[in-house]
């Protein structure tokens, strides 16, 4: 489906009576003001503003936060690779069974930690706090790495079992 762009006329008016006409798409017009421009604006009036319709609806405080561009699905995603992570490796360790094999047989705790990180990775980001304060080494840039890392590893390892056919360790 392809967008409309009708043709809009701008027309400048000036204290001699000159009209001037140009035409503009909708995509290119931000604003339009209407002034004269020799004569100062009267003490109570104000320029007319001439605004474009745009059939765009407004995005929500969700679609903000976790759209492509948002703040919360690379922290959050982040967050749970980095705790997938480790617990993948520290269970293996433990028992010796592949990641597909703990996955298959996790039960609802497992499920229920993972839903409690994201809400309270959520409240904050909708709250508008912002997550600008570093404890030591750990920043949030140094979070994003982490990761990032922690993401990378994880596929790593599952593509590494896969070829294997076992446990890593």
């Amino acid at each position: 489906m392809t967008a409309v762009r009708a043709p809009v006329a701008i027309s400048t008016f000036t204290s001699t009576g000159v009209v001037s006409h140009k035409r503009a798409t909708q995509s290119r017009l931000r604003m339009v003001v209407v002034r004269s421009s020799a004569e100062p604006p009267q003490q109570n009036e104000q320029p007319s503003v001439v605004r474009p319709h745009s059939t765009a609806p407004k995005a929500s405080a969700f679609e903000d936060v976790m759209g492509f561009a948002g703040a919360a699905p690379e922290i959050i995603n982040g967050r749970l690779a980095q705790l997938g992570f480790l617990a993948a490796v520290g269970a293996e360790l433990a028992t010796g069974k592949p990641t597909w094999a703990q996955f298959s047989s996790a039960s609802g705790p497992v499920f229920v930690t993972a839903a409690v990180f994201i809400v309270a990775s959520l409240i904050p980001i909708f709250k508008g706090v912002k997550n600008d304060e570093s404890f030591g080494p750990l920043t949030p840039k140094a979070e994003l790495t982490n990761g990032r890392f922690a993401m990378l590893g994880f596929v790593a390892l599952l593509i590494v079992e896969g070829i294997k056919g076992s446990a890593l360790f």
